[in-house]
Order: structure tokens, then sequence, then C-alpha cells
């Protein structure tokens, strides 16, 4: 029997809704989400390969020239950089 590990949220605040959809084209099973007001952020799940879903936002943050964004595992946060 294989044991289940439970599911790893996983949240990445954005900029703007425009790039913040060039992500979601990026990660799989990911949504753009209204955080607050004037905020956006990409929900979905870390689930798999997660050295590949930073590797992934690291990318964006490269490609996109922003300068840095707040990643959400779990329970914890992180700064992440595009360097």
């Amino acid at each position: 029997m294989t044991e289940r590990r439970p599911r790893q949220e996983l949240r990445v605040e954005v900029p703007d809704a425009r790039r913040g959809l060039l992500l979601v084209e990026r990660l799989a099973d990911s949504e753009l989400a209204r955080s607050a007001p004037e905020c956006w952020a990409v929900i979905g799940s870390a689930d798999g390969d997660l050295p590949q879903v930073l590797a992934t936002i690291q990318q964006w943050l490269r490609d996109e020239d922003i300068e840095r964004t707040v990643v959400y595992l779990g329970d914890g946060r992180h700064t992440m950089t595009r360097d």
C-alpha cells in the first residue's frame, strides 16, 4: 500500500494579472486569483517535482524582469529572486 502525502499548497505573489497568467501557463494545475483588491496570486500545488516548480518560477522572474516575489509553500513563506 502506497502512503499518500498531503497536498502541498503553493501560492506565488504576482505583480499583475497579465504576468500572473504567464506564470499559470508554465505551472501545471495552477490558477490566477485576486488576493486583495489590487493584488494577484497564482495558486496551485507544489506536489511532484518541487525543484522543477521552483526553477520554473525563477525562470519566469527572469523572463518577466521581476526582481523578486514571495512564494508560500505549505505553511512556509520564502522570498525568491530572479538571480
